[in-house]
């Protein structure tokens, strides 16, 4: 006897509307598991729920149930009560019912994901999820293009140093201002980029909460948004903000760096022949992947990837020898790339994706509290003091409580560094090519730029981002 889970949903639009109220849905889902003498495992409810997305209580749950296996089948009155979306259609159906086993059933449609008509329909749905798709990174591309030629910034990444984001605009920080014009000038002046940085360094690296590296003095040098221009991919566009550096400077210093990259005699080789070279790690033990191939494996394109710490079988007595090494799985490395880019384009392409990921990687570190227990800690050291000093404690007891005071002010400060270094790293998502559109080289460089990890095994893909 199949087990089944009904899930109901209606929007606060769709209250009124007859043959959708969640009771009249449960009435006629119960019905119809009962002509098919199928149990009711539970009756999950989303009402005043869009179906726009998938930030819903009772959908997240009948998910996290469905991984766990604990029913044969879900069913709905109607597709739409699912999702109104065809991409979040497929991926509910693909990839969290079928995945685990759970057939998927319709009432209204007659559709049956364990009949033959049903396996076609999720073909047909698939083709327009696909669409959706499109059409949601057509229309997303189009108002960045817009925001873009109407001068403003994008509003979803931090502004370059040297400026600050004023409902939406950009305003000049007069503080990192005069940092970005005495480097460009130092730049024209005839000192290396290296030398430049070392020389804010030198003074304190104003205005920033880390030190100057070679990275980030490239990015000044040669960001046009100095000159008063803002940009979407490869596109300029006269911006609203005031420049902080004029163009004739501007020119120069691009003069000089294109001068010293054609007398550079050591040029750097690409590293890393393969798009995941140090960044993929095996899930099951945490060591590196490499590439397992044979010399026609890599001739066809069929390399794997594989736990360094899975070594071949050797015959040997010994158990203990056996167990010594991964028992993870290797996996086409296609496939492993191919994952990784899909999400990297989800990242570039879905705004509110994105804004998911930055949310959940965000610090949530209270600097503000940090700072008043530490003045606690030191009112507390004070008070001993003075017990101390009017002999009501003796030195050993001082010493003994003060020490693990200083200890927890002294971590208390380096969780403030680390909570402020880590505010201060974030990803200008605009300056970032299409990953769909460059060749392997630059892939690689924007995977590098935007993910700081990948653990992988036969089952799970998991990114670990770097913003």
């Amino acid at each position: 006897m199949k087990k089944c889970a009904i899930y109901v949903r209606v929007s606060t639009i769709e209250q009124a509307e007859s043959g959708y109220s969640i009771g009249e849905q449960i009435a006629k889902l119960e019905k119809f598991c009962e002509l098919h003498d199928w149990t009711i495992y539970n009756v999950y409810k989303d009402g005043g729920f869009s179906g726009s997305n998938l930030e819903r209580p009772a959908i997240s749950q009948l998910i996290k149930h469905a991984k766990e296996k604990r029913f044969d089948c879900v069913v709905v009155y109607k597709l739409d009560r699912l999702s109104r979306s065809q991409k979040d259609t497929l991926f509910l159906i693909e990839d969290v019912f079928l995945k685990n086993d759970i057939d998927f059933m319709s009432m209204l449609e007659n559709f049956d994901t364990s009949s033959a008509f049903g396996k076609a329909m999720i073909g047909i749905l698939s083709v327009f999820a696909q669409l959706e798709r499109e059409q949601i990174k057509e229309r997303f591309q189009l108002g960045k293009l817009g925001r873009a030629k109407s001068g403003k910034p994008m509003n979803y990444v931090k502004p370059k140093f040297g400026y600050k984001l004023v409902d939406g605009e950009l305003v000049i920080n007069e503080l990192e201002a005069d940092v970005v014009r005495r480097a460009f000038k130092a730049y024209i002046g005839g000192m290396s980029r290296v030398k430049v940085m070392e020389m804010l360094n030198d003074e304190g690296h104003i205005g920033k909460s880390k030190p100057w590296s070679r990275t980030t003095m490239t990015a000044i040098l040669n960001s046009k948004t100095y000159i008063g221009l803002v940009n979407y991919k490869d596109q300029y566009f006269e911006g609203n903000h005031e420049p902080i550096i004029s163009l004739e400077d501007f020119e120069k210093a691009q003069e000089i760096a294109e001068n010293r990259r054609r007398t550079a005699t050591n040029s750097r080789p690409f590293e890393g022949k393969h798009l995941l070279s140090g960044l993929i790690h095996c899930a099951k033990c945490g060591a590196n992947m490499e590439i397992k191939a044979s010399l026609s494996q890599i001739a066809k394109g069929t390399e794997r990837y594989g736990c360094q710490n899975k070594k071949r079988v050797q015959k040997v007595n010994s158990p203990e020898k056996k167990n010594k090494t991964c028992e993870s799985v290797t996996l086409p490395r296609v496939d492993i790339e191919n994952s990784v880019i899909d999400e990297v384009v989800r990242i570039q392409t879905d705004e509110n994706y994105f804004q998911s990921v930055s949310t959940q990687n965000k610090n949530t570190f209270d600097e503000k509290g940090a700072k008043q227990e530490i003045k606690k800690i030191e009112n507390k050291i004070n008070k001993l003091n003075d017990l101390y000093m009017n002999d009501l404690i003796t030195l050993d007891n001082l010493k003994e409580q003060t020490a693990s005071l200083k200890l927890s002010k002294q971590t208390l400060i380096q969780q403030i560094q680390d909570s402020q270094e880590e505010n201060a790293k974030k990803i200008d998502m605009s300056a970032i090519p299409d990953i769909l559109t460059v060749d392997k080289a630059t892939q690689k460089n924007i995977i590098n730029t935007l993910i700081k990890r990948i653990d992988v095994d036969d089952t799970t893909l998991s990114i670990h981002w770097a913003f």
